[in-house]
């Protein structure tokens, strides 16, 4: 992983946006499918309403 990404995948898998494989590996240098793209995006969504509510 470049060093500019460590600390934003860090954050990533802190707040729960980036997983991993099933063995708990996240893998920087393979592909994301449309699938895994759509999964970030919608918890990214779901951690902004429910920031929103929240206030």
């Amino acid at each position: 992983m470049s060093g500019w990404a460590k600390q934003g995948m860090s954050v990533c898998v802190t707040v729960g946006f980036i997983q991993g494989s099933k063995s708990n590996l996240i893998n920087p240098q393979s592909n994301t499918s449309r699938a895994e793209a759509a999964i970030m995006i919608q918890r990214f969504v779901d951690q902004l309403l429910s920031d929103l509510e929240n206030q």
